[in-house]
């Protein structure tokens, strides 16, 4: 389990560093997507016993949106790489023919596919809160029920307000739309706000993608 989410950890952190391409050296935002590949290829093998179980067991709501959920996170991972390497301009540079390289949709598809991939890790973290939470709550010695439910909601609140603000700043509708947006208000804040504020988008998708858990179970709380 340690692994597992030392390994979660990673992918998540890599993940948004390719966001800060404007910020960082280009050759750093090639690099952390060969990481990333990496990276998701480990874990996969360490999730391989569910891929096995893919065929067994009864399909419910829950396991139906979570498959789904999972595949679109892979698909458009795929496709991310796939443009990505297209697209390069120094590790993959000249493997593919000019007109492709310079093709504006293929481009526009790797600016815009990210943002989509943050909406569906948002969710699928969301429906897997409860594991989160109760790993948290041992991880932080949380003892007080009353008091992480009170947090626990305070924190909703924070994040639905701060997602708000970064799809506001990051401009991420119009992203998602194909816009050409060359740079954000985001951006000017620096690094660490531009990282934050990306955190606080994939937060407001997980207390979506809870809101979905919590409609195909019987759990009432998600911080009890």
């Amino acid at each position: 389990m340690k692994k597992r989410n030392i390994l979660s950890s990673l992918l998540l952190v890599s993940f948004l560093i390719t966001f800060c391409y404007r910020l960082l050296p280009p050759i750093v935002h090639e690099i952390t997507g060969v990481a990333l590949v990496v990276l998701t290829g480990m874990h996969l093998y360490f999730n391989r016993s569910w891929l096995r179980s893919l065929a067994k067991g009864r399909y419910t709501a829950r396991r139906v949106l979570t498959l789904t959920v999972n595949a679109a996170l892979l698909s458009c991972f795929i496709a991310i790489v796939v443009t990505g390497t297209i697209i390069s301009h120094h590790l993959f540079t000249g493997v593919y023919p000019l007109s492709l390289a310079r093709n504006l949709t293929i481009h526009q598809l790797h600016v815009s596919l990210p943002y989509v991939m943050l909406i569906l890790i948002g969710i699928h973290l969301g429906l897997h809160w409860p594991m989160i939470w109760q790993q948290l709550k041992t991880r932080m010695h949380l003892a007080n029920e009353g008091i992480c439910r009170i947090a626990g909601y305070l924190a909703v609140v924070a994040f639905i307000a701060l997602g708000g603000c970064s799809i506001s700043l990051n401009q991420i509708a119009g992203r998602i739309m194909g816009k050409h947006v060359f740079t954000t208000p985001a951006i000017g804040y620096g690094l660490g706000v531009f990282i934050a504020l990306l955190l606080a988008f994939i937060a407001m998708n997980a207390v979506i993608g809870y809101a979905l858990h919590k409609a195909l179970s019987k759990k009432a709380c998600p911080f009890a």
